[in-house]
């Protein structure tokens, strides 16, 4: 197995980029996780379809619009914690005195759509519930269905119960004093 790193960072090193992998005849593409990248999305997942390079990314967003697999830190996380950073800093807390935190959410997504594209194999047994619907994401189709037998009669006797509570309160109450 041979490792070739190729650079890029505009459109037309990314083009520079693919038509190197082509060359090579790379079998698999590991995306880096890098500001220039991530905003040449769209170009880069069209590339790797176009070029039938299986490629893993570093974020989910990748893998929700056409990639392949992702894994790495969620970002609503990292931006959530940029938030409480910028709340800290701006109640008065020192920038150099605040900890250093490293995120602690990682997702691995794997899209099979283009799975099924690229012509890989994938077992749909084996692939846990997304966290979040996607329409390119698949459904987990194997989870057992929640039991709904006895909900909707418990949900009567309960809503039962509470009118019996309401009409006692609100009826007029008589006293005997004998």
């Amino acid at each position: 197995m041979q490792l070739h790193v190729l650079k890029a960072g505009t459109e037309g090193e990314i083009d520079d980029a693919f038509a190197a992998l082509v060359d090579v005849q790379a079998g698999a593409l590991v995306v880096a996780t890098d500001p220039a990248l991530d905003s040449r999305r769209e170009q880069v997942i069209a590339l790797a379809s176009h070029h039938a390079v299986p490629a893993i990314y570093g974020f989910r967003e990748f893998a929700a619009v056409g990639g392949l697999i992702s894994y790495g830190p969620s970002l609503a996380g990292i931006y959530r914690q940029v938030g409480i950073y910028a709340g800290r800093i701006l109640n008065g807390q020192k920038p150099a005195e605040l900890p250093i935190v490293q995120p602690t959410k990682f997702e691995l997504v794997i899209n099979l759509k283009t799975a099924k594209a690229l012509g890989l194999p994938y077992r749909r047994r084996c692939s846990p519930a997304p966290t979040r619907s996607s329409n390119d994401l698949a459904p987990d189709r194997h989870r057992r269905p929640r039991r709904r037998r006895g909900r909707r009669r418990r949900a009567q006797q309960k809503r039962d119960k509470a009118s019996t509570r309401r009409s006692l309160l609100q009826s007029p109450r008589t006293c005997c004093k004998g």
